[in-house]
């Protein structure tokens, strides 16, 4: 007595091996996503703290002509440093350094580099921005 005559269907071994291929591919599809998922948050940090950066230094640039003497005055003495710490609109975590230093090649013009730093799951980011300012031209 055989019972596969006429009876069609899968044997057990062939549902197991098709569960195996399908578990397979879930998976690396699954890492997939995971990884992508991490390469958006990055991408996001990375935007936020551009803005950040962008923001600083169009504050900067908005300042009036009697608030960049002092600056001048200190820049003058080697290089002006501050520290800014992020807002709630680009983030806590973001902190900011601002560097304005006086431009060797070209007279009355101030070389501004803002480097912005945060934590990205416990490995340090930074990313920095470079201008050339000319207080001269605020009015």
């Amino acid at each position: 007595m055989n019972g596969w005559h006429g009876e069609k269907g899968m044997s057990l071994v062939e549902v197991m091996v098709t569960l195996f291929m399908v578990a397979l591919l879930s998976s690396c599809l699954l890492g997939g996503f995971t990884i992508s998922q991490r390469m958006i948050k990055h991408a996001e940090q990375q935007t936020r703290a551009s803005s950040f950066a962008y923001q600083l230094l169009e504050n900067l640039r908005a300042q009036p002509c009697h608030e960049w003497q002092k600056v001048i005055t200190d820049t003058e003495k080697g290089s002006h440093v501050f520290a800014v710490n992020g807002s709630e609109d680009a983030g806590k975590e973001l902190q900011a350094t601002v560097r304005l230093e006086k431009n060797c090649d070209w007279p009355g013009l101030y070389d501004v580099r803002v480097v912005v730093t945060w934590d990205d799951a416990g490995m340090s980011r930074s990313l920095e921005m470079i201008t050339i300012f000319n207080p001269a031209l605020r009015g």
